[in-house]
């Protein structure tokens, strides 16, 4: 009894010190296919053997009833294999590989998919990288990679790492890795020292204005690099162009690793380094509620920068799980994501976390929202790993918002509690006081409207909880 009271004692204070509202439903991750073997079916439609520990759907993209995976063997850049797939009901269908050593970022832009992979093929060489379509109203899979002349659409690119569309150009613009042939031969096939003449391994942003055949270098020629080794994600924010780069040092058998937050206003053509924010390079950035989201390379830690420039460092309840795609944004309501733990949390501020699913142990590798089902939608890693999700319809039937401002009214003086909900009938009250213990108190109710003789109380601090049928409110007072 005690720890149930105990466990109540923390969500109230959990919900006070927070400020959200929300109804106690359950939520529950169910396997989208149960039983599946999604590392045999692979390594049939492939010929590749999937990763013991780093085979998945690195990335998901849903559209309507449909929901698109992007599988890649193991870890990006590391081993042959990508494949596209589709799941619609209770099937898996393959349709077509990707050459490229994984894949993790595929995005729809009206009824075209795009995408990218991490590092092209042993068969497709080092003179470019590929690109990616997928029509799904004719099943067309195409791989760009020379133009009508025969030359690399995107020359000496090694790593394609973000991408994004400008709905207010119509451009797309493509973070890569790329190198110098000539002088990374001069290095006996080494990148070189990134701070000197022989660094031959750098960073570089595309654009292009026709969704994909022809590619447009705005930045990162060698010796003007975005950075000196990787561009990493690429987004837009308040009119101007942010990408991640890092790049690294050995010396004395020691490697440091330095990670920057860059900013363009003139679409790439220069970049301004924001000083104060470490990112961490793998995690993507995502808008939410009109705030820049990026992950720091400390663990538990996210910076938010907001249209004025204000930089926000907020630390969050867990750390997030080696991956690309770690945020879903729901309907610019929820933001989701998932810790190593394989817990899940939402926000509705950026600053304040909720638990949705307590840690499972399982290692999470990509997330998204699927609107059709109401449902995020996660993508586990491993060979002996499922594909999830997680009905969050109760969450997104909830108001979620700030119990200082209730949507019923609430009063109290020395000697009485007083509740009146005008349009909602109040299901269920309690008080409690600091220690946990639920206190009987004389009550006069109908269903709208509640009074609570407190006169007997001692003194001291108390909270009273009530819920309606979608609501649940908690308001703090003080027995004198």
């Amino acid at each position: 009894m005690f720890r149930k009271l105990f466990a109540k004692f923390f969500s109230i204070t959990f919900l006070l010190l927070f400020g959200f509202t929300f109804s106690n439903a359950e939520y529950n991750l169910v396997e989208l296919n149960p039983g599946f073997d999604y590392g045999t079916w692979y390594k049939t439609e492939t010929g590749y053997t999937p990763n013991s520990q780093w085979f998945g759907a690195w990335v998901i993209a849903p559209r309507n009833d449909e929901l698109y995976f992007g599988f890649g063997t193991a870890h990006p850049a590391e081993s042959d294999g990508a494949m596209l797939a589709k799941w619609v009901g209770e099937w898996l269908i393959p349709l077509g590989q990707f050459s490229e050593e994984g894949v993790h970022c595929i995005k729809w832009v009206g009824d075209t998919l795009y995408g990218i992979g991490s590092d092209p093929s042993i068969v497709d060489g080092w003179d470019g990288g590929n690109f990616y379509k997928y029509y799904p109203s004719t099943g067309q899979f195409l791989k760009l990679r020379y133009d009508i002349n025969n030359k690399p659409i995107l020359p000496n690119v090694l790593h394609s790492w973000g991408l994004y569309f400008d709905k207010d150009s119509n451009y797309l613009f493509l973070s890569t890795s790329a190198y110098n042939p000539s002088q990374y031969s001069k290095n006996g096939n080494s990148c070189g020292y990134p701070l000197d003449s022989s660094n031959a391994c750098f960073g570089q942003v595309w654009k292009s204005t026709d969704f994909g055949s022809k590619w447009e270098l705005i930045s990162g020629r060698n010796g003007f690099e975005v950075s000196k080794f990787r561009t990493m994600d690429i987004t837009k924010f308040n009119g101007d162009l942010y990408v991640h780069t890092y790049y690294s040092i050995t010396e004395n058998n020691v490697t440091r690793f330095f990670y920057n937050l860059k900013k363009s206003t003139d679409y790439g053509v220069s970049w301004i380094e924001i000083s104060g924010v470490v990112p961490n390079a793998l995690f993507r950035m995502c808008i939410f509620k009109n705030k820049l989201v990026v992950a720091a390379n400390i663990a538990r830690t996210i910076y938010i920068i907001d249209e004025n420039k204000n930089i926000d460092t907020v630390n969050m309840p867990g750390a997030l799980n080696y991956s690309f795609n770690v945020f879903a944004d729901v309907d610019d309501r929820f933001l989701i994501t998932y810790f190593a733990d394989g817990s899940v949390y939402f926000t509705s501020d950026l600053k304040n976390w909720a638990e949705l699913i307590p840690s499972t142990g399982r290692n999470f590798l990509s997330i998204a929202y699927w609107e059709h089902e109401k449902s995020i939608v996660l993508a586990e890693r491993g060979d002996t790993g499922s594909i999830w999700k997680l009905d969050i319809s109760e969450l997104l039937s909830t108001d979620v918002h700030s119990v200082t401002k209730p949507e019923i009214s609430f009063s109290s003086d020395n000697n009485s509690v007083t509740i009146n909900s005008k349009n909602d009938d109040i299901l269920s009250f309690d008080i409690i006081d600091v220690l946990g213990k639920q206190i009987a108190v004389p009550i006069s109710s109908n269903s709208n409207n509640i009074k609570l003789d407190i006169s007997h109380l001692t003194s001291g601090l108390y909270f009273v909880c009530f819920r309606t049928q979608k609501k649940y409110f908690v308001k703090k007072i003080m027995k004198f």
